[in-house]
């Protein structure tokens, strides 16, 4: 990109972005995305505003990364809440941040967390418990050895 391209970009960007006060998110006025990030037409394409924002501000994006956010924002811009990573740094970062459904939060879940705490404790067998859980064995082996709600497990050695 030419350095007068990036100028001429530079000022369409900002004249879409609300910037905070300090260190506030930098809220994106124009076009979004279903999900909620903003975007920029540039030339016939449209780019993600926080992409934009990233190379304007940071430099270029090493082919392959995404633009993630700190303040999990999708409509801000602000460079400083903004980093490269990895798909799988950004699904690492939504688990840590808890945006990731698991257990009874999961559309597909069909045990609540006290029923998986009844299965560890019950002393049937594999199929006992699954019949009467009204789920199949494996799932009951799963949860017994830890590869299945394992986040709970965790969760309830640290109370």
């Amino acid at each position: 990109m030419s350095g007068r391209k990036k100028i001429a970009m530079k000022d369409r960007f900002f004249e879409k972005v609300a910037k905070g006060d300090g260190d506030d998110c930098w809220m994106w006025l124009a076009t979004k995305t279903v999900g909620g990030y903003g975007q920029m037409r540039i030339g016939k394409v449209f780019q993600l505003a926080h992409r934009i924002s990233y190379e304007v501000h940071i430099g270029e994006i090493p082919r392959g990364l995404y633009v993630l956010h700190h303040c999990d924002v999708r409509g801000c811009v602000n460079p400083s809440h903004l980093f490269v990573g990895t798909q799988s740094d950004n699904i690492k970062d939504a688990m840590r941040k808890g945006r990731i459904a698991r257990g009874e939060r999961s559309g597909t879940s069909k045990l609540t967390e006290q029923q998986v705490e009844q299965i560890r404790a019950h002393t049937g067998t594999q199929r006992e418990i699954a019949k009467l859980m009204g789920v199949w064995q494996g799932c009951i082996s799963s949860i017994k050895s830890g590869r299945r709600w394992a986040h709970s497990a965790k969760q309830n050695k640290d109370e």
